[in-house]
Parts: structure tokens; sequence; C-alpha cells
């Protein structure tokens, strides 16, 4: 019987490699560790920047990181294989549409390479104590990574039945 050994283990971080308290068992770093020993490449996938991804990989030591969601990808740690931006005028127009539409929309977060941007104020979380900014108001002066949006259960019915009347 030929034994299939695995090449490479993707891992998320939240809700998959971290506990709740957003921390990394040391049981888990033996068994990556015993992992790398035989040869298997190690990948932490997960929305987060490089910034809020940087405790946990230092402590993982992956041999690449998939970040924001796809959007940059490095080869140890600090090495860029891939990055896709948002331009300064993208990233402006998504947020001045959302801005103008505070009523359908609960939070907004953008994330550029040094910074953070979050409407929801009560959020905080040790992975993300880097420049933390609440103001959207003001244009963003740097291309961003991504704008995540959550959206109020009023406004599903309106973009659905939007779609469905541009559907031919």
């Amino acid at each position: 019987m030929i034994e299939m050994k695995p090449k490479i283990i993707v891992m998320d971080l939240d809700g998959t490699l971290l506990d709740r308290n957003k921390n990394v068992s040391m049981k888990t770093v033996s068994i990556i560790e015993e992992c790398r020993k035989i040869n298997i490449k190690i990948v932490l996938a997960t929305a987060r920047s490089k910034i809020a991804s940087k405790r946990i990989a230092s402590i993982i030591k992956p041999d690449f990181l998939i970040l924001n969601d796809g959007a940059l990808i490095l080869n140890n740690i600090d090495e860029i294989i891939f990055k896709k931006l948002l331009t300064v005028k993208t990233s402006n127009g998504i947020i001045n549409d959302l801005m103008c539409n505070r009523n359908n929309v609960k939070h907004i977060a953008v994330e550029t390479e040094n910074e953070y941007f979050n409407t929801f104020t009560e959020f905080y979380h040790q992975d993300w104590d880097y420049g933390i900014h609440y103001d959207l108001s003001k244009p963003l002066l740097q291309e961003s990574f991504k704008i995540s949006v959550e959206i109020t259960e009023k406004t599903l019915p309106l973009i659905i039945e939007k779609n469905s009347m541009n559907v031919s």
C-alpha cells in the first residue's frame, strides 16, 4: 500500500488555529514543528493583515502567508510573492458611497499597508493594536488591501430587489 504524505498544510487563524482568546496552543506549535521536520510546508491563510497576523506568524513561522483575503502573499513572512491593492481613487469612491448610505451600513473597515480604519469604535484586539483610526470622513491617502462592510438587516432585501431587476 502506498502511504500518502501531505506536502502542505494550510490553516486559517480565527476560528481554526487560534483558541477563543486568540492564542495558539503549545501542543499545536509542537505538532506544526513535527510536520516541518518531515518537510511539510506550513501556510497561514487569513483575512487578517500582515500587521494583525504578525504575532501568530512569529510563533508558527510559516513558509507562506496568505493575507488580506488573498490580496497579499508572502514567502518566509517578509518576501512579497503577490500583492494587489485597491487604488486610492477606487477606495475613496467606495468609502464615499458607503458613508453616503450610513443608514444601510452598520460598520466599515478599511485596511491599508500600515493603518486600519474602522467605524466600530468599540473594536479592540491586541493583534489590531496599530494605527487604528475611527474617522472615515477624510479621504484615504494610500491604497487599500480591502474594504469590509457590515450591512443592516433592511439592506439585504434592497440588494436582492435591485439585482433581480437587472437579471435578463
